[in-house]
């Protein structure tokens, strides 16, 4: 019985000597998760005195969001026969969560099974993990810039292409020119929005001002737009819509502008764009415009192709058109929510000037 016992004190030291010579924090922990004995990086690691640490359950050690999960674990190796190999996280008195990498392996020692608990501070694989992704996020940034800007050209360039036959051309073929012109530079302005700024977000008080300044042109005489732009959250018009909007907002200010009829001879257009959480209302004013007798939007009534080009083109949610006849003229409303457009934090504009800034200082006009 004492060769059996010294067998067994021997077994111990040497486990112990193992334990204080490892290149990783160790737990021994037993069958109820309390930990029975630690090594001296364990110490060091979770910032505990040997005397502290004995006792003291895994609920109480680990991150407290992640009691469940870690007291699954604990089970899963003590009842298995292989390692249970997975990743947590433990709070420092400061309130700092560390990432770690458990491997977990019942054992016995004596006649007791225990549950040996291998622990990795794995905080600086992390961070260069992060930090590859970061490397990647920007490489994807600037090459999808890259990719816009070069659309943007590429349209431009057919844009002046048309822009010449435009001028050898007849009344009919001009005008479809003209609209075929207008269509493309919506396409194009927002190509070169998500150029501007990594990230490519396409907000929505930045189309605004660049499709009135597209369409521009399309007015024989002179032209004012009047737009105000209350902007209290900024939206982004999402990824896949972004086209799609561009075309629907250009086609509604191009008949607002073609069929404005003012008493005053001066096409003035007024615009106003409200945006707050997760909502978007944007109202387009056609003075002296007149509504078809049969019209009906919904319906695809007197609409045209123009306004048939915008039915084909809406989302089937997110975005509401209404069209109001009035003394004054047309009132068109449109209602932005989501999918179609989200809220975004962005504080600064494409342009350089704060959300603030940018909306506060913009009115459109070609005198």
């Amino acid at each position: 019985r004492k060769e059996a016992e010294q067998r067994l004190l021997e077994s111990e030291q040497r486990y112990r000597a193992l334990l204080e010579n490892a290149s990783d924090a160790i737990l021994l922990l037993d069958q109820e998760g309390v930990v029975a004995d630690g090594n001296r990086l364990a110490e060091e690691l979770f910032g505990l005195r040997r005397a502290a640490l004995v006792g003291t359950s895994i609920d109480d050690l680990y991150a407290p969001y992640e009691v469940d999960f870690n007291r699954q674990k604990f089970r899963q190796a003590l009842q298995g026969t292989g390692s249970v190999a997975y990743e947590t996280q433990f709070e420092t008195g400061e309130g700092q969560a560390v990432p770690l990498e458990i491997r977990q392996k019942a054992i016995v020692i004596g006649d007791e099974k225990i549950v040996q608990a291998i622990i990795r501070d794995i905080s600086e694989r992390k961070r260069r993990e992060q930090q590859r992704l970061r490397q990647a996020e920007e490489q994807r940034d600037s090459l999808v810039r890259e990719v816009h800007h070069r659309i943007k050209n590429n349209l431009q360039g057919i844009i002046g292409l048309l822009s010449t036959e435009l001028k050898a051309s007849g009344k009919d073929l001009e005008q479809a020119v003209e609209h075929a012109l207008t269509r493309i530079s919506s396409i194009a302005l927002v190509h070169g929005i998500q150029g501007h700024r990594s990230g490519s977000k396409l907000l929505l008080c930045e189309m605004m001002p660049a499709l009135v300044e597209s369409i521009q042109p399309l007015a024989r005489n002179r032209l004012s737009v009047d737009m105000q732009l209350d902007i209290r959250t900024p939206l982004e018009v999402v990824e896949d819509e972004g086209v799609p909007v561009a075309l629907i907002l250009s086609e509604l200010l191009t008949n607002a502008i073609k069929h404005a009829r003012p008493a005053d001879g001066r096409q003035k257009v007024k615009i106003s764009l409200q945006a707050t959480d997760n909502l978007g209302h944007l109202t387009i004013h056609s003075p002296g415009g007149r509504l078809p007798a049969e019209f009906d939007f919904q319906a695809g009534a007197g609409c045209g192709t123009g306004l048939g080009l915008v039915r084909g083109l809406l989302p089937r949610n997110g975005m509401t058109i209404v069209h109001r006849q009035v003394p004054a003229g047309v009132i068109v409303k449109v209602i932005l929510t989501e999918p179609v457009v989200c809220s975004v934090s962005l504080r600064r504009c494409a342009c350089g000037l704060t959300i603030e800034e940018c909306i506060c200082t913009f009115k459109g006009s070609n005198q």
